[in-house]
């Protein structure tokens, strides 16, 4: 408890101040390591379940668990300062950093575009990783180098590639095929991307591509079902272009994240937004199945 207190003593946030003296013994604090544990896990939000798992399980968390446990607090809840802020304190006080930790902290500065110093640590942590023998999880991993070739000039994400590998990573063989033309079509997609949840103002549709940024298998789920509606509807050719993009580019076509946007709105109700959506979707040049 001593550990958790000092972890939170700081916190600027009120209702991560109440949320966190709400956690007043130990059995309430392992309780909800595990919950919170398990629910990172489970969501797809990141793919290191066997070290969460570990850390839920223990019949004493370690002060390791206990820093990250905070780390995820922030990380849920989309607070990347801080989560940052308690990720450097976990370093100050001379506990050894756990491969989750700093996936956690690097999906979120990945994905945050608040600040362009955010990616710049990103990278810094990706490399302390290896540096460190961790092996990154595919999620920090894809998130990073997709927000590099969309937000760093061309050839930056090329060329940190080809520093990550020379410190000894390899690339799992069911990921992004590194070539030329890979960064120029996904440079492309996620400009297109980009732009699109630029010129949404919809606070709801906002809370929603958050959730695509952080959690890949929301889309993949979106694509598979738009893949089995067209081959139900003998649409064969269209559905395998679908499968193809994704298989072996291991990016989400632009198709199924307008389509998603569009059948979103419709579910919040909000049809003139829908056909708005449909209207971006023509003059951003996507392809319609």
């Amino acid at each position: 408890m001593r550990v958790f207190k000092e972890a939170t003593n700081d916190c600027g946030d009120i209702l991560f101040q109440v949320k966190f003296d709400m956690i007043r013994d130990y059995k309430s604090l392992h309780r909800h390591a595990a919950y919170l544990f398990k629910f990172i896990a489970n969501s797809g939000l990141v793919d290191f379940p066997a070290e969460l798992k570990a850390f839920s399980e223990a019949a004493v968390l370690s002060d390791v668990a206990v820093h990250t446990l905070v780390i995820a607090e922030y990380f849920t809840e989309h607070k990347t300062k801080a989560a940052l802020k308690a990720f450097q304190h976990m370093i100050s006080t001379g506990v050894a950093q756990a491969s989750c930790s700093y996936s956690l902290l690097i999906t979120a500065l990945a994905v945050d575009r608040s600040d362009d110093n955010f990616l710049v640590k990103a990278k810094k942590y990706f490399m302390e990783m290896l540096v460190k023998g961790f092996k990154p999880n595919s999620g920090s991993y894809m998130l990073l180098l997709d927000s590099i070739s969309c937000r760093e000039s061309k050839g930056k994400a090329s060329e940190f590639l080809e520093e990550i590998k020379a410190k000894g990573f390899v690339p799992a063989p069911n990921l992004y095929q590194f070539e030329v033309g890979h960064f120029i079509e996904a440079m492309t997609a996620m400009k297109i991307y980009d732009d699109l949840e630029d010129s949404i103002t919809d606070e709801d549709m906002q809370k929603v591509f958050l959730e695509w940024r952080t959690n890949h298998d929301l889309l993949n789920k979106e694509l598979m079902k738009m893949y089995t509606a067209l081959l139900e509807d003998d649409n064969v050719e269209q559905a395998q272009e679908v499968f193809r993009l994704n298989t072996e580019r291991s990016r989400i076509p632009m198709v199924v994240v307008y389509t998603c946007v569009i059948e979103t709105y419709f579910s919040f109700g909000k049809n003139k937004d829908a056909l708005e959506a449909y209207q971006g979707m023509l003059a951003a040049g996507v392809a319609l199945n």
